[in-house]
C-alpha cells in the first residue's frame, strides 16, 4: 500500500491548473494555500469562481496528502486503512470542488478535469483495494 499511496499523491500533485494566463501544477497551490489559510481560513462554497476556489482546493489537497503520508507510518493495518480512506476522500473532494462549475462558461473546469483523469482512475482503484482489504479483516 506504500507504493499506491505515493503514486496517488504524485498523480494528484501533477494535476494541471489554469491560473491567470498560465498553467501550474496543483502542488504549487498546496504550498501557497498554507499562508492563505492562516490569513483567511477556508470557505467551501461551490458558487465561487474557479480562481477563487484554488487556494481552498490547495489546502484541502495538502491535508489529504499529509493524511496519506501519516498513514505510511502507522503500524496497525486498520489505522493505515483508515488514514488511506480519509486521505483519498479528501483528495477526491478537492478534484470535485475544483472541477465543479459551468464548463460552457469557463473552460478551466474541463481543463483541470482532463488532467485529473489519471489521478481519478488510480485513486478509485486504490480506494477499492483499501475497502476490499478492510472487508477481509
Amino acid at each position: 500500500m506504500r507504493k499506491e499511496s505515493l503514486i496517488t499523491i504524485l498523480l494528484h500533485s501533477l494535476i494541471v491548473i489554469g491560473f491567470g494566463h498560465g498553467l501550474g501544477f496543483l502542488i504549487f497551490f498546496d504550498i501557497l494555500s498554507i499562508p492563505n489559510f492562516l490569513k483567511n481560513g477556508i470557505q467551501v462554497d461551490f458558487e465561487l469562481s474557479y480562481m477563487d476556489r484554488l487556494m481552498n482546493v490547495g489546502f484541502i489537497s495538502i491535508i489529504g496528502k499529509l493524511i496519506l503520508i501519516l498513514g505510511l507510518f502507522q503500524k496497525a493495518t486498520i489505522s493505515k486503512m483508515i488514514f488511506n480512506i480519509i486521505g483519498i476522500i479528501l483528495l477526491l473532494f478537492a478534484v470535485i470542488y475544483l472541477t465543479y462549475g459551468n464548463w460552457y462558461y469557463e473552460n478551466l473546469h474541463a481543463f483541470s478535469f482532463l488532467f485529473s483523469i489519471p489521478f481519478l482512475i488510480y485513486s478509485v482503484s486504490f480506494f477499492k483495494k483499501v475497502i476490499a482489504q478492510l472487508n477481509s479483516i
